[in-house]
């Protein structure tokens, strides 16, 4: 079984693969910023939400940064949940958005 972790205060994430732990930082593209959660999806991707980086999405040896002009309401995501339909939704402080996750593509709902 494989499991992750984000230590609090820390700049890197693991991955420990039930035998041993596998290190990630900036070298494979997550920025050093301030994360508000975490989920993993039914594909295995690991969703990361941040204060003013936007997304990163771990594919499980890279990751990938999402941000305002990649679909985003704007890059302050505070949470990550998932809904019955299998969509993700986002919340930040401008409103709420959801991804389809085998496309990336953002649905968006601003703060009135």
């Amino acid at each position: 079984m494989i499991k992750y972790g984000l230590p609090v205060g820390t700049k890197e994430f693991f991955k420990y693969d039930g035998n041993s732990f596998i290190h990630y930082d900036h070298d494979q593209g997550l920025e050093y910023g301030s994360f508000w959660g975490c989920y993993t999806d039914d594909g295995g991707n690991v969703w990361f939400s941040s204060w003013g980086k936007g997304l990163f999405k771990f594919s499980g040896e890279r990751f990938t940064k999402l941000t305002d002009k990649s679909g985003l309401v704007n890059n302050n995501v505070t949470g990550i949940h998932k809904a019955p339909d299998g969509k993700i939704w986002f919340t930040s402080e401008n409103g709420l958005m959801y991804v389809d996750p085998l496309n990336n593509n953002f649905k968006k709902f601003y703060r009135i």
